[in-house]
């Protein structure tokens, strides 16, 4: 009897869409599926999978006792994961990303489990990197994906990047330009870093914008709940119509509905945008490792699907020029639409899916020839 698919992956947004994209695609096709991951995922994975197991590591930080802390949870970890897999002998082990991964990764080496890797970014991440050379397949979401491995044993698949299946329906969806006299509905996302910036300078600069074109702005604007307050002061010195959340939990519904993005640059916010052919503006989080949030975002700018500000050149003066951009040339705003096509996200899925279970298939023929043997 084949064993359970592992899927495996830090616990924030840019890690666990994709997985669950993977996951569901992997369900329907009658595989058995365990995930792991830690405790910052339950919050996104539905209600309706049971199969998960949290991991007990910890970040290493860097002091004598984080380091400890870090030791004590990865031996944890390792000793839950040796349990786990002698339990279920999984068929292969799928590696979204981040420390969370680095137990199982350890575990499914040790017993010659098959290892596929999956890379959001557009820059190669570090534990990836690190648990490449034993990997039959490193899957990648970007065209220029940088800091790519090169182990003769190790295969390479542009897969694209998986996102939500109410997610990938939206490129079916024909985008609308608002006209000069219409509204311009703006999302506003700060990525789970949260994006201060974005709470002061996005409602100063549309109080700068003419009176007429302010009138025409609809916005939606997530924000930490402790930012709500301040947030809502600032839109009131404005004239336009404002809806404040901590967490929009219909993204999907509301994506079908908006004309621009304001966002940070995390692969799965990029990933979905440029799925649902929404133009947008991003202005990458400069302390994300190895500045993979610009690396990201230029991916699309190339392209001409979207527009990228690095945070240090991110002014009213800058903004302005975007937002009237926007308001008064409809056309620029369906040229970026149609070229965000480019990345193909709804198509990554099903691409992912096959990858897995063809080298699934390939490691069960040769274990069948080595007993022969």
């Amino acid at each position: 009897m084949k064993g359970p698919v592992v899927i495996v992956g830090a616990g924030t947004g840019g890690h666990v869409f994709p997985a669950i994209s993977l996951a569901e695609t992997l369900a329907e096709k009658g595989e058995h599926i365990f995930i792991l991951t830690d405790s910052r995922a339950l919050s996104y994975w539905p209600a309706t999978w049971t199969n998960i197991k949290l991991l007990p590591i910890q970040p290493l930080r860097k002091s004598l006792r984080g380091i400890f802390t870090f030791i004590i949870s990865l031996v944890a970890s390792l000793s839950l994961c040796f349990r786990l897999f002698w339990r279920i002998k999984p068929s292969v082990v799928v590696a979204f990303g981040g420390y969370p991964t680095i137990p199982v990764l350890g575990v499914a080496f040790f017993l010659r489990c098959p290892i596929v890797l999956h890379e959001q970014n557009a820059v190669v991440g570090r534990v990836n990197y690190l648990f490449s050379r034993f990997a039959k397949c490193l899957a990648f979401s970007w065209p220029e994906t940088k800091n790519l491995p090169s182990y003769p044993s190790l295969k390479f698949c542009m897969t694209g990047l998986p996102v939500r299946r109410a997610i990938a329906e939206l490129h079916k969806r024909r985008y609308y330009s608002p006209q000069k006299n219409e509204a311009l509905k703006i999302l506003i996302l700060g990525g789970s870093q949260g994006a201060q910036v974005f709470n002061a300078l996005i409602p100063e600069t549309i109080s700068l914008l003419p009176k007429d074109l302010q009138c025409r702005l609809e916005i939606f604007h997530q924000c930490r709940q402790e930012t709500l307050p301040s947030v809502k002061s600032a839109y009131q010195k404005t004239g336009v119509t404002v809806h404040l959340q901590s967490f929009f939990k219909d993204i999907p519904q509301l994506l079908s509905t908006i004309n621009f993005v304001i966002s940070r640059s995390g692969a799965s916010t990029l990933g979905e945008v440029a799925t649902s052919g929404i133009p947008a503006l991003f202005v990458p989080y400069q302390q994300a490792k190895d500045d993979h949030q610009t690396a990201n975002a230029l991916n699309l700018e190339r392209r001409g699907a979207a527009w990228v500000i690095p945070q240090s050149q991110f002014t009213s003066n800058r903004l302005k020029y975007v937002l009237e951009a926007a308001l008064e040339n409809p056309e620029i705003l369906l040229a970026a639409s149609e070229a965000s096509n480019c990345l193909k996200s709804h198509e990554a899925s099903q691409k992912l899916a096959d990858l897995i279970l063809n080298i699934v298939l390939t490691q069960s023929k040769a274990n069948k020839r080595t007993k022969i043997l």
